[in-house]
C-alpha cells in the first residue's frame, strides 16, 4: 500500500511539472551519469538516476542554497553505494549544466529557508516512509532531522532548551536550533512555516 501511495504521490507531483522544465533537468542527470561513467548494475544506476531527477525537482528552490549540493551528494551516496568520488563528480556535472538555464529569480540561496522547509515537512509527516516518498533525500539524514524536530517540539512544548544536535554538524545544527529558538519565542512560528510550505507547494517550475 505505502509502494502504491508513494508512486501516485510522485505521479501527482510530475503532473503538475512544467514540461521543460521536466524534460531539461531529466537530460542533464542522464548526461551526467553518462559522464561520471560507473560500472554501477543497471537497476540500480536506474533507480539512482530516478532519484536524482525527483530530488533536484522537489528541492529546486534550494538548489543554490551552499549545503544543497552536499545533501545531493549523501543521497547518491548512502541511498545507492555510489562513492563520494564519483557522486560529487555527478553533481558537479549538473549544476554545471544547470546554472545557466536556471533563473535565478526562481531559486533561494540561503540554507537556513531549505533547511527550514525540511523542518516544516518534517514536522508535519505522518510517518518516516512517507517524509523518504515526499523529500526524496538521503533516508539517514531524514531520520535524524525528524528526530531532532521531535525533540525540539517536544523541548518547546516544555520550555526546555533544545540547542544540543549532536547528530549534526555544527551548521545545520545551528539553524535547527535558531528555528528551535523561534518557537520559544513565537509559539505560532509552526504554524506560520506550515502555511509557507502550502503555498510553497507550487514553486516557480510549477506553472499556473
Amino acid at each position: 500500500m505505502l509502494v502504491i501511495d508513494g508512486l501516485r504521490q510522485r505521479h501527482e507531483f510530475y503532473s503538475k511539472i512544467d514540461r521543460e522544465r521536466l524534460r531539461l533537468v531529466d537530460g542533464i542527470v542522464r548526461a551526467a551519469f553518462q559522464t561520471a561513467a560507473m560500472n554501477l548494475p543497471r537497476g540500480i544506476e536506474s533507480a539512482a538516476i530516478d532519484q536524482a531527477i525527483y530530488a533536484l525537482l522537489r528541492h529546486f528552490e534550494f538548489h543554490r542554497a551552499p549545503i544543497f549540493p552536499s545533501v545531493f551528494c549523501d543521497l547518491l551516496a548512502n541511498e545507492f553505494g555510489i562513492q563520494r568520488t564519483f557522486a560529487e563528480q555527478i553533481r558537479l556535472a549538473i549544476w554545471t549544466r544547470l546554472e545557466p538555464e536556471a533563473d535565478a529569480t526562481e531559486t533561494a540561496t540561503n540554507d537556513q529557508e531549505f533547511l527550514r522547509s525540511i523542518f516544516v515537512v518534517c514536522a508535519l509527516a505522518k510517518d518516516e516512509p512517507s517524509l523518504v516518498i515526499d523529500l526524496g533525500l538521503s533516508t539517514s539524514l531524514l531520520r535524524n532531522i525528524r528526530k531532532a524536530v521531535e525533540r525540539v517540539l517536544a523541548q518547546h512544548a516544555t520550555a526546555g532548551k533544545a540547542d544540543f544536535l549532536p547528530e549534526f554538524g555544527s551548521h545545520i545544527a545551528e539553524i535547527l536550533c535558531e528555528i528551535a529558538r523561534e518557537l520559544r519565542r513565537l509559539p505560532w512560528a509552526l504554524q506560520v512555516y506550515r502555511l509557507r510550505s502550502h503555498l510553497q507547494k507550487a514553486p516557480p517550475l510549477l506553472r499556473s
